[in-house]
């Protein structure tokens, strides 16, 4: 069986999901790719090993470049992932 749901059902999924990732990291504002490029070439770190650390393919990433992809969780990973290496810089 397969179910359809309608567009404005998914936004309102979205928004819920977005909602939900302020309360957890206190902010909505999301790095778009440069600023995910900048920080990493701050620390010396590479993309393949950003993405590693962060577990997702780096393919994913250069689709979050051209637009093809919605990255919100993903994303969030990714900037997760740099903090931690910021923050091991810092110390």
């Amino acid at each position: 069986m397969r179910v359809h749901f309608s567009v404005a059902f998914l936004k309102t999924l979205l928004i819920k999901r977005a909602f939900h990732e302020h309360k957890k990291h206190g902010s909505m504002s999301l790095p778009n790719f440069d600023d995910i490029k900048n920080r990493a070439d701050a620390l010396g770190l590479s993309l393949s090993k950003l993405c590693r650390d962060a577990d997702i393919s780096e393919s994913t990433l250069q689709r979050w470049r051209r637009g093809d992809t919605d990255p919100l969780r993903k994303i969030r990973a990714v900037d997760d992932a740099l903090k931690k290496h910021e923050a091991r810089d810092d110390g």
